[in-house]
């Protein structure tokens, strides 16, 4: 019975043993392996105004950017290993965005104004494996991010204050403010990411 019981674990031992060897197998597979892909999620935008103007002085103006509202972005990825070390990755992406700005320009005015963009987005970039080793694996990702800008449309609300109801508020219907806009722009990216494999 005991010699059973021996026999037993060394089995057990041994199965072990080959799905670790198998699993180490699959993982090294896996890094030199291209990998297709997609996501679908949402995004946001923190706008910035680098320079105001204004009617008047733009430094006594109150102005504020609000943080934009969630919307839809979905998209394809690619990433082609080029070692066991290192990634290429080409994405395609499609971000609609949204966003809103305040301001008071004169005492007795305010305005609220949302701006609504559609891009494409192509990410090319970098990815280095912090620990090519490892079965879970931590990597940076650095690279160049072109995008080109579909439409581009703006809406907007100017309100008077303390003027009585002498003045209604005034309302701009949604209109395409695409040509005041640069189409194609350049960015960078940077990120930090951990791959788990699955069974």
């Amino acid at each position: 019975r005991a010699r059973e019981e021996q026999a037993r674990l060394e089995q057990q031992r041994k199965q072990k043993e080959k799905d670790a060897k198998a699993l180490a197998r699959a993982q090294r597979m896996q890094d030199v392996s291209p990998a297709l892909g997609f996501h679908l999620g949402t995004s946001f935008s923190m706008p910035q105004s680098m320079e105001p103007y204004s009617m008047t002085n733009p430094d006594e103006m109150v102005r504020s950017y609000g943080i934009g509202s969630l919307v839809m972005a979905f998209g394809l990825s690619f990433f082609l290993p080029l070692s066991r070390s290192l990634d290429l990755g080409i994405e395609a992406q499609y971000h609609m965005l949204r966003f809103n700005y305040e301001a008071t320009p004169l005492s007795f005015t305010t305005y609220v104004y949302d701006e609504y963009q559609r891009r494409i987005t192509l990410p090319l970039s970098l990815g280095i494996n912090l620990n090519p080793e490892g079965i879970t694996k931590f990597y940076i990702r650095l690279g160049l991010v072109p995008d080109y800008m579909l439409s581009a449309q703006a809406s907007a609300v100017r309100s008077y204050a303390s003027t009585g109801n002498a003045f209604p508020d005034v309302t701009l219907d949604k209109s395409d403010i695409l040509s005041s806009r640069s189409r194609f722009n350049l960015s960078g990216l940077a990120g930090l990411g951990l791959k788990v494999p699955l069974d």
